[in-house]
């Protein structure tokens, strides 16, 4: 018999001494000969490991929803670093990047350090071992005592982690000359007396396009302006907000959009008479920031948002090409006609106006919800026309959420924004289908979630003097991406290498407005509650799921099929982070429901685990492999052939703790004699040890030192079994061979 100690250390020349705890190898002065029939057994090991837990694929992502599924996307959440020092800073982790890429811009923090007040919070205890996760939904966001974000045309110099954005955005106005009046661009207005003058951009435009009858978009003689962050949803009564946002509970944020009449270049077309209105011929609406920015970054099948779109319908005759929607919501007014449009829920289906609706979005064409002539405005409005002879002369257009899924947009040419007086006239709300001909149930429209976040999206008259003020957000939905995260349009057509859906024909395709006609019975969309708060529920999909079919119908995709199809089938997604997190018990079903603290009270959601934490099995077991002997173990998580010799215990209690690390010492009483089955001598002159988790992946949890004792010996003739011997003699050195006796 021979026993062989084998260490991460080496004695070449000018090596640093020390190889990877996990796979390391010795070199012999000698060489050690191994007789036929020969055998090898674990005797002892030491290993060292940081007190660490290891989460690895396929448990490090838990899926996220947020409010019914018809309307909301199931989200994964990943955890990019799979070895964290403890279970605080796995749930950190989990937490900063639920609040960067969960998707819902009001469920998620506007806080830039951690531990966050607003949105995802969490928190492990060391004392029970258990976890809990917390949801405080962010109404106005309070930042720097404003409230809401300031729009600035320049560059602020803020950079705010990529969390929070200021600011507007220019696009394709190659002819356009801006005059921005709007304060210092490197300071954020501070404790304004008048509310309405935060968030507020002034912008004059000359030259531009040629006076007369607007041409079609897909020159690119226009341009566009938007607001980098999106109109909030979630504003509850923190803001007074003027009347510009109607004081009062459950109100949602809004955005307004003002012309000058008296600057603007259409005069001498549509000149102003004593009761005619003067309003320049204009386009501005609400439109997904994530899906102007997919556009312009150059999806394949399209050239940039601006140069797909089609500003009044005039491309190829009446039917017109575009193929990108200008807005979500949006009014056009041409030639003094003022058309409130929608975009349209039905890709085949003609709108209002008989207008066939094309385009590669899948529905980007809008249907014409309401019409009217403005100069019958003052008729049906009590208000002045929107004229030169109006002592403001202005025409205003609000955009408001009054749903967390609906947007009204409302007119009014008698509201003086400085002294907060004034009346709005309902256009149009895609929550009622109200307008001012009456109700009309059928062109109830909802704004999924997945839209992201709604900009206010102005397209450029010459001339005109515009303005832009409202309740917008400080930060984006979605972070952008990084590592696992993919871009925003990517997320929303390929939602990643752990979803197991098929890769979606169109990057576009999610961009789809809904009917209330299509919804399933139980898909009933939430509204806001009277403090302002979206009344949704929480789910976390943290293991498979096995309850058929109560939890897998409440998981549907948002594909074209997404009403019908579940997002999980049986057993799936392939996670078990819910039991390693303790949230659920292994064989419970993998939906866990983040509830209210307080029944009917959405503004704070919270959970405990049920069980303590644990670590991912795979990584519990260290298997010690000795790679250039002729043995042939079997791996059945892996299904490969393997070179084990033990599999040792790492985990948890066993360990002794040392400086910040856990010691493991491993010793068998009874020796597990392997066979070699050579026929002939083997002549060794190294042995590597390859440590590997179940998987066969490296051990890489391992650190600093690594010894393995070993034992060789030659086959007794009357062993059948497992033998229970000592050792009964040592090596004989023949001068430079080993024989092991």
């Amino acid at each position: 018999m021979s026993l062989v100690f084998l260490k991460n250390e080496s004695n070449s020349v000018g090596n640093d001494n020390h190889q990877k705890p996990y796979d390391f190898t010795n070199h012999f002065a000698s060489s050690m000969v191994l007789p036929p029939n020969s055998q090898v057994a674990f005797i002892s090991a030491t290993m060292q490991r940081k007190e660490n837990v290891e989460i690895g694929e396929p448990n490090n992502v838990i899926y996220q929803q947020i409010g019914i599924p018809a309307l909301n996307k199931v989200m994964p959440i990943y955890l990019e670093d799979q070895v964290q020092s403890d279970w605080t800073n796995v749930l950190s982790e989990m937490i900063f990047n639920m609040n960067n890429w969960g998707g819902q811009a009001d469920f998620m923090t506007d806080e830039l350090v951690s531990p966050y007040n607003r949105g995802w919070t969490g928190a492990y205890s060391t004392t029970t071992d258990l976890i809990t996760i917390k949801q405080r939904q962010r109404l106005s966001p309070p930042d720097f005592g404003v409230q809401f974000n300031p729009m600035r045309a320049e560059a602020t110099g803020f950079a705010w982690g990529g969390i929070n954005e200021l600011g507007v955005s220019f696009r394709q106005s190659p002819n356009l000359v801006v005059q921005y009046n709007g304060g210092i661009p490197s300071e954020l207005p501070v404790n304004l007396g008048v509310a309405t003058s935060c968030g507020r951009c002034n912008l004059d435009l000359f030259n531009g396009q040629a006076t007369g009858t607007p041409v079609q978009y897909n020159d690119q003689s226009w341009g566009m302006v938007y607001s980098n962050t999106g109109i909030k949803r979630s504003l509850g009564n923190v803001l007074a907000g003027g009347g510009w946002n109607p004081t009062g509970n459950g109100v949602g944020g809004a955005g307004v959009y003002q012309v000058d009449c008296s600057v603007q270049a259409d005069s001498a077309i549509n000149p102003p008479t004593a009761t005619s209105s003067n309003v320049p011929n204009l386009c501005v609406g609400v439109q997904s920031i994530q899906f102007i920015q997919g556009q312009e970054a150059g999806t394949p099948g399209n050239s940039g948002f601006l140069s797909n779109l089609d500003l009044n319908n005039s491309v190829g005759g009446a039917g017109g090409s575009q193929t990108n929607s200008r807005y979500t919501l949006g009014v056009r007014i041409d030639r003094q006609i003022l058309y409130v449009e929608v975009q349209n829920a039905d890709a085949g289906a003609a709108d209002a106006g008989g207008l066939p609706a094309l385009g590669a979005c899948g529905n980007s064409r809008h249907s014409i919800v309401y019409q009217m002539d403005l100069n019958d405005w003052s008729a049906q409005t009590a208000q002045p026309p929107p004229a030169i002879s109006n002592p403001l002369r202005k025409f205003q257009l609000r955009f408001r959420w009054t749903t967390p899924y609906c947007m009204a947009v409302e007119g009014s040419t008698n509201y003086d924004q400085d002294n907060d007086v004034g009346d709005w006239y309902l256009l149009y709300d895609m929550a009622t289908g109200d307008t001012p001909a009456g109700a009309g149930a059928a062109t109830i429209t909802y704004i999924p979630s997945w839209y992201g976040d709604m900009a206010l999206c102005m397209y450029n008259r010459n001339r005109c003097r515009q303005e832009a003020y409202g309740n917008f957000d400080v930060r984006r939905c979605y972070s952008g991406a990084l590592g696992l995260f993919p871009g925003y349009e990517e997320m929303m057509s390929k939602p990643g290498s752990y979803s197991g859906d098929p890769i979606v024909g169109s990057a576009t395709r999610w961009f789809k407005t809904i009917k209330q006609a299509d919804l399933p019975a139980a898909g009933v969309p939430e509204t806001f509650d009277a403090a302002g708060f979206a009344q949704k529920e929480i789910y976390l999909v943290c293991n498979p799921l096995i309850d058929t079919p109560i939890s897998i119908d409440k998981f549907k995709k948002w594909k074209p099929a997404y009403l019908v199809e579940p997002r999980f089938t049986l057993n799936q997604p392939n996670t078990n982070i819910g039991v390693l997190m303790g949230l659920v018990n292994s064989g419970d079903d993998g939906a866990v429901e983040i509830p209210p603290d307080a029944a009917g009270d959405f503004s704070a959601y919270g959970i405990i685990g049920i069980a303590g934490v644990s670590e991912d099995d795979i990584k519990q077991s260290i298997h010690i492999q000795l790679t250039d002997l002729p043995i042939q173990s079997r791996n059945g998580v892996s299904s490969q052939q393997v070179a084990d010799i033990a599999v040792v215990h790492n985990y948890g209690d066993g360990g002794t703790s040392v400086g910040g690390k856990l010691v493991y010492q491993h010793y068998t009483n009874e020796k597990n004699f392997i066979d070699l089955n050579n026929i002939g001598e083997i002549t060794l002159n190294r042995l590597r040890v390859y440590c590997s988790y179940d998987n066969n992946e490296p051990a890489v949890g391992l650190i600093d030192k690594t010894d393995v004792l070993i034992m060789f010996r030659q086959k007794p003739s009357t062993d059948t079994s497992i033998p229970n011997q000592v050792i009964s003699g040592m090596s004989i050195d023949t001068g430079n061979i080993t024989r092991v006796m």
